[in-house]
């Protein structure tokens, strides 16, 4: 039997040893002494580590999702603007806006900054890689459980 030393999915998932190292000492540090006391209920304590420009972001992200028209018709916007601005401006938009609030980055270099910035304020990470396709509804096929022989 072979023993992997080594987190597999922070090395599946391209994360580099530096962040995995880190990333180890968290795990056995965090199963040590449990859970952090963090109260996010305390907003000092939630908010100290954003800067001003990043909580103006998150209030106008917020704000938006609460207009239903919006959010019922983004994916239709997202494509128009495609068509009409073009990619780059409408990639550099999202990733300014929703995608720069909801993710810590593209690839691991732009999610270095947000891991250690969280972790100073004493909140751990979770890496997932999303892996997303359209798919047409005709290749959509029911899930039947494997026949037992």
């Amino acid at each position: 039997m072979r023993i992997i030393s080594k987190p597999i999915l922070s090395r599946a998932a391209g994360v580099p040893l530096s962040l995995n190292s880190s990333f180890s000492r968290n795990i056995t540090r965090a199963l040590a002494t449990g859970p952090p006391k963090i109260n996010f209920n305390d907003s000092e304590t939630a908010f100290k580590a954003k800067s001003f420009p990043a909580l103006i972001r998150g209030y106008a992200v917020f704000r938006t999702c609460l207009v239903r028209f919006l959010v019922n018709n983004a994916e239709s916007m997202i494509r128009q603007s495609y068509i009409f601005l073009g990619d780059s401006i409408t990639d550099y938009t999202l990733r300014k806006t929703f995608f720069g609030h909801f993710c810590a980055g593209q690839d691991t270099s732009d999610m270095g900054p947000t891991i250690r910035m969280l972790e100073s304020a004493g909140i751990g990470s979770i890496l997932d890689y999303a892996a997303e396709a359209d798919i047409v509804e005709d290749e959509i096929r029911p899930l039947t459980p494997p026949e037992v022989q």
